[in-house]
């Protein structure tokens, strides 16, 4: 897929019907380019990134500018839902071991001082 190409499906998944606050800046090398309106930077996405990397970039890039356009909020916002399901799912199946190695442990020290009784007897 061409840098254009990406550029493209990025900005038609940002934008909604003939929105023209986002436009792809094709002079970069290297990099994938957007221009946003009242934004003074050019916000820069890898050529490597995928699309949805790119979208969710400039999405964030520009709520961090304090700028409400199109699907800008709701992407950032669907992100940091995910980001958040996954850390506690994370946390989730991180207790979940911790309770398994604490019953294995137990098991093997409880294992061992029934040895040494046996053997001390």
């Amino acid at each position: 897929m061409t840098k254009s190409e990406k550029a493209q499906k990025i900005k038609s998944y940002l934008c909604s019907g003939d929105d023209k606050w986002l436009s792809y800046d094709s002079t970069l090398k290297g990099c994938i380019g957007f221009k946003v309106d009242g934004l003074a930077r050019v916000i820069k996405i890898s050529s490597y990134s995928s699309v949805t990397s790119g979208y969710e970039e400039v999405a964030r890039e520009v709520k961090n500018a304090g700028l409400d356009h199109g699907r800008c909020l709701e992407v950032v916002d669907n992100y940091l839902r995910v980001a958040r399901e996954r850390r506690e799912s994370f946390e989730q199946l991180r207790r979940e071991l911790n309770e398994v190695f604490e019953e294995k442990v137990q098991q093997r020290v409880d294992k061992a001082l029934q040895g040494q009784r046996e053997s001390s007897c």
